[in-house]
């Protein structure tokens, strides 16, 4: 896992600061843990059944975990 956060791409997290990643990493280190942080909570996408078998076939194609969610607009505050 070393260097996974190095590669962040900072241009979509530019409401956290240096102080807020490294409180996220310093959680990360110490409990092995990967997060996920939302700016706006994340809304499960309702997949047709073409949709979901792309996604099946995928996750077997490249040995991982596809997890899907609607779109969101990043300047749009949500609780």
């Amino acid at each position: 896992m070393e260097g996974y956060i190095s590669d962040f791409d900072h241009r979509y997290a530019d409401y956290l600061s240096d102080k807020d990643l490294k409180q996220i990493q310093e959680f990360e280190k110490k409990t092995g843990k990967v997060l996920l942080a939302y700016y706006s909570k994340p809304r499960v996408a309702e997949l047709s059944d073409e949709e979901l078998n792309m996604i099946k076939k995928l996750e077997e194609k490249l040995c991982i975990r596809i997890v899907a969610y609607e779109g969101f607009d990043p300047s749009r505050k949500s609780s």
